[in-house]
């Protein structure tokens, strides 16, 4: 059962669309996304301090500064395009009759799968990779953010009330 079937309608249709979104992004080829070019055009980066780690089997370094500031600014994307996915994910729950906790935790889930799925998805895309521990980190960073977010949003909407 459906509260409200306009904000259903709304909300699902972001929902959708941002689906789409990000679908689309992780079909495109890392070439066609790859930033280090405009980086290199419009940042000059000063020395960093030796730092280096390895992620997912590739080492990430300051030697290369640009594919290092890429790699936060690609993971930081991961955060942000899952934190949006959830909050529109749990404000299309909200508008139905489920309970609330159950909203929750059905956004929670079925960001975590299209997460995962969409990770698996890449792997075939080429010259793109999935990488499990994307989902477990990052995107599921972004997951808890949404729903903190939604969590937060409907308190400012509960006081204005």
């Amino acid at each position: 059962m459906i509260k409200n079937k306009y904000m259903f309608a709304f909300w699902l249709a972001l929902t959708i669309i941002f689906m789409f979104v990000i679908f689309h992004g992780s079909n495109t080829p890392y070439q066609q996304q790859d930033i280090k070019p405009f980086l290199r055009g419009h940042i000059e980066i000063p020395n960093l301090p030796h730092i280096s780690f390895r992620y997912d089997g590739s080492l990430v370094t300051t030697e290369q500064p640009y594919a290092f500031v890429e790699f936060f600014i690609r993971k930081a994307g991961h955060i942000t395009e899952y934190a949006v996915l959830t909050f529109l994910l749990v404000n299309t729950l909200l508008s139905t009759a489920l309970a609330r906790k159950l909203s929750y935790s059905i956004g929670f889930i079925t960001a975590f799968l299209f997460a995962g799925s969409d990770e698996w998805h890449q792997s075939f895309v080429p010259d793109r990779t999935g990488h499990l521990i994307d989902v477990v980190t990052f995107d599921l960073s972004g997951i808890l953010l949404g729903i903190l977010a939604v969590w937060v949003f409907k308190l400012i909407l509960k006081k204005r009330a």
